[in-house]
């Protein structure tokens, strides 16, 4: 081989290697990252979830979901068949409670 030629064949190794060195850095980079987006997602998969809100609905919510009057609601609320909660003159009912009594209700 000519001088010239190894000269060519040492540049391009040179180059390969260069070329190597500036990927190996940018994945290094990378895995320095990682450890934290990898702890960042295990924690968030495995801490419990907060439970959403409870969504409470009104005695009408209850009359289109029963299909069923006013008079009835409240007929089920003096037996104790749904709990409530009264705020101010407004009453309230669990979308839980609501659910319950329906399973309930189709059970039967």
């Amino acid at each position: 081989m000519e001088y010239r030629q190894i000269n060519e064949s040492l540049e391009e190794i040179k180059f390969e290697q260069a070329k190597n060195a500036a990927m190996l850095l940018e994945a290094i980079k990378e895995i320095n990252l990682a450890p934290k987006s990898i702890a960042e997602e295990i924690e968030r998969i495995t801490l419990p979830q907060p439970e959403p809100p409870d969504k409470w609905l009104l005695t009408e919510d209850l009359m289109g979901i029963f299909k069923k009057t006013a008079r009835t609601i409240y007929t089920w609320r003096v037996q104790g068949r749904i709990p409530y909660t009264v705020i101010g003159s407004t009453v309230y009912f669990n979308q839980k409670d609501v659910e319950r009594l329906l399973k309930e209700g189709s059970k039967s």
